[in-house]
């Protein structure tokens, strides 16, 4: 798919007198940061920086309420969500509880049996054992028939939670949501909702602030894996979680390491999005996420290795049922491209599985898109759409054809009758028409700097390591540079990947084309090609090369 390249306006970087290149300078302003404070504070992401905890409205009275409790040895129960982001907060809190003696223990619902959020299985769970008072992770903002119903049953319960919701708790329920108050950081996950609780607590009975800091390695993991923006405490959080990670103190965190086959590596986002994260998220997608809360919170290491054992063996599970899922909603797809709006269903597709299609088809497609796994007479979908989209504002033209729904402008969950599927494929295609121009349905690239080739050396890949942790909000840069010539022969990796060398006067730099085997057939030796790319340095042999990974390539002349 031919792809609009946004190529950035020239900028003036000789009011920002700092110790890196105009090149690292403009990179940051095109992002946003303006002053030499800005670009300085981004640069170096600092612990000491972090909010205080109690400028979240309700914080006071949370930890009032979670100390009493403690203190009279009430029995609490964390109830997080399935997902990486509230496994990790699940067991932070109970981490961090158990060191202050609270009588304390998890409860995760079950993605196919309850689906999201708090559940009345799950509050007559919690009265079936007792239970005191109820901390909410990861969700619950907009809980109101349920939290009405915990209060009723005589429990107590406190709500933590990143998730925007347009209705009102109960005024004796304290809400820790940084969306609802005057909080200056709004996008923390729902791990980093539940390090700022800990750090409140810890204030209070005086713990040591650097000890808490160590549980960094769960808040980067939530954070990087929720794809929240990495910016501000979030970039805090990941930069220092990622170097607690090394160092880990966690047996679960480590045993998780040890079988991805990261152990004694250095670690990036790109580990923890996409090496560890599909780990954790595969046991609930697929089964029972409780137990990679036991795998953060226990002390016996062979416990450990063995759930982490089992979390890589799902984990290979999930990964053929999302490709044959892929595979069938890709074959639909392909006679659709007519279509500004995909809605695909199909029998007995895995419920937890099909919002990772629905996101390959929404790229490689370019639309918007909504699958729907139809099972026991009721259709549950999950929808992930482009920037140019807003996911949400369609579904609510559309909410008399749904059972439920909720989400978000890049994401959704739906339950349907499926005798209303074929009318909301009409209606979501119809609204995507309407919202979307043609020249949306084109993917773009951000391109941040237009680059002569020679000036990609060692020095420049060291000052963009400066810039990580990327992520949402920060991506890794991306170069332009145009007039360049291939020389030698190009070749295909594995049938898939295109490799070539490409040259700028005396300058010349390895290139590869990731999963690009269409480029073949254009980049010969001694084409003209602009390229926008990414550098990075690989070692191999013992040597460190410098490459770059080719987001997109244009042939200009063919000599």
């Amino acid at each position: 798919m031919n792809k609009r390249w946004l190529i950035p306006e020239t900028l003036d970087t000789r009011s920002i007198d700092i110790e890196v290149s105009t090149t690292i300078i403009t990179i940051l302003m095109k992002r946003g940061y303006k002053t030499k404070e800005d670009i300085y504070n981004f640069l170096h992401p600092d612990v000491q920086t972090l909010h205080s905890p109690f400028l979240m409205r309700d914080m006071e009275r949370a930890v009032e309420k979670v100390l009493k409790a403690v203190k009279n040895r009430k029995k609490i129960l964390i109830y997080g969500d399935y997902d990486v982001d509230g496994v990790t907060g699940t067991s932070l809190l109970i981490r961090f509880l158990r060191q202050i003696s609270a009588n304390v223990c998890p409860y995760i619902p079950h993605r196919r049996k309850e689906g999201y959020g708090l559940s009345l299985e799950g509050i007559r769970y919690a009265k079936k054992h007792s239970v005191d008072l109820i901390i909410t992770v990861d969700c619950g903002s907009g809980a109101v028939e349920i939290i009405e119903e915990v209060l009723r049953a005589g429990m107590d319960i406190v709500v933590t939670d990143h998730h925007s919701s347009n209705t009102n708790l109960p005024c004796s329920v304290p809400l820790l949501n940084p969306l609802f108050d005057d909080y200056p950081f709004k996008d923390l996950s729902g791990c980093g909702v539940v390090f700022k609780f800990t750090q409140g607590i810890a204030e209070k009975v005086g713990l040591s602030i650097r000890e808490l800091f160590w549980e960094l390695d769960l808040v980067a993991l939530a954070t990087v894996c929720d794809v929240v923006p990495l910016v501000g405490e979030n970039r805090i959080f990941v930069k220092h979680g990622m170097r607690c990670i090394q160092k880990t103190k966690n047996k679960g965190v480590r045993a998780l390491l040890a079988v991805s086959g990261l152990e004694g590596k250095e670690i990036d986002s790109y580990h923890l999005g996409f090496v560890l994260g599909p780990r954790i998220n595969a046991q609930g997608r697929l089964k029972d996420a409780g137990i990679v809360v036991r795998l953060f919170t226990t002390d016996d290491e062979e416990e450990a290795l063995k759930i982490a054992e089992k979390l890589s063996l799902e984990n290979r599970k999930r990964i053929e049922i999302e490709k044959s899922i892929i595979e069938d909603a890709e074959s639909v797809a392909e006679r659709m491209k007519e279509s500004y709006g995909y809605v695909i269903n199909r029998e007995d597709w895995h419920p937890g599985v099909i919002g990772i299609a629905a996101s390959r088809i929404a790229e490689r497609f370019y639309r918007p898109t909504v699958l729907i796994s139809i099972a026991d007479g009721v259709g549950k979908g999950s929808g992930r759409s482009v920037p140019e989209f807003h996911l949400y504002n369609a579904l609510e033209e559309c909410r008399d054809l749904f059972l439920s729904f909720g989400g978000h402008k890049f994401a959704c969950g739906i339950t349907i009758d499926p005798a209303n599927i074929e009318e909301f494929k009409k209606r979501f295609n119809n609204i995507a028409k309407r919202e979307l121009k043609e020249e949306d349905l084109v993917p773009k690239i951000e391109i941040d700097v237009d680059l002569p080739l020679s000036r990609i050396n060692r020095n420049l890949i060291k000052e963009l390591s400066l810039l990580a942790p990327y992520g949402a909000s920060n991506p890794r840069p991306t170069f332009l540079s145009t007039g360049l010539q291939v020389v030698g022969y190009p070749s295909l990796l594995k049938n898939r990947h295109l490799k070539f060398n490409i040259r700028e006067k005396d300058t010349v730099i390895k290139a590869i084309a990731f999963r690009n085997k269409r480029l073949a057939d254009k980049v010969k030796t001694g084409s003209i090609v602009d390229i926008v790319y990414q550098p990075v340095e690989n070692q191999y042999n013992n040597r460190e090369n410098i490459e770059l990974y080719i987001k997109d390539l244009k042939v200009v002349a063919d000599l």
